[in-house]
């Protein structure tokens, strides 16, 4: 196999990753959008909901909650809140493992550098034959 065909295979099989990566980024992506994460406040009183997101869709509250007042309450909105986007990293972080762990590199730059040495070389000549002042082969 010549230089030239060995490049255009390992261009070939770069190229079908890349494919094959782009199509599990889509899959990955509509997967995304389904997610949503939940938490509960550590004494049950406040329960939040947020969507793909992080952004939140929902908010529930005992009463018992109420009975911790205004600043109380925010208090638990926000951290419950805090630990509903916790959740839902979590999933996000379990669905996007399998795509990291093909990640390729894009600091290979092995391809292209054979392909510059091979374009740079030039075809082979020979040396040129030393002459006189004159211009006369020697």
């Amino acid at each position: 196999m010549s230089l030239t065909d060995e490049l255009r295979e390992r261009v070939r099989e770069s190229l079908a990753r890349a494919q094959e990566s782009a199509a599990l980024a889509q899959e990955l992506a509509a997967k995304l959008a389904t997610l949503s994460g939940s938490a509960r406040s550590g004494d049950g009183g406040v329960r939040v909901a947020v969507d793909h997101r992080g952004l939140v869709t929902a908010v529930t509250f005992t009463e018992r909650a109420l009975g911790d007042g205004v600043d109380g309450l925010r208090e638990s909105v926000l951290e419950t809140t805090s630990h509903a986007v916790g959740d839902l990293r979590i999933q996000a972080e379990r669905l996007q493992a399998p795509l990291r762990a093909g990640a390729t590199s894009l600091q290979d730059t092995s391809v292209l550098d054979a392909y510059d040495d091979l374009l740079t070389a030039g075809p082979t000549r020979p040396a040129p034959r030393p002459t006189d002042g004159d211009g006369n082969a020697r």
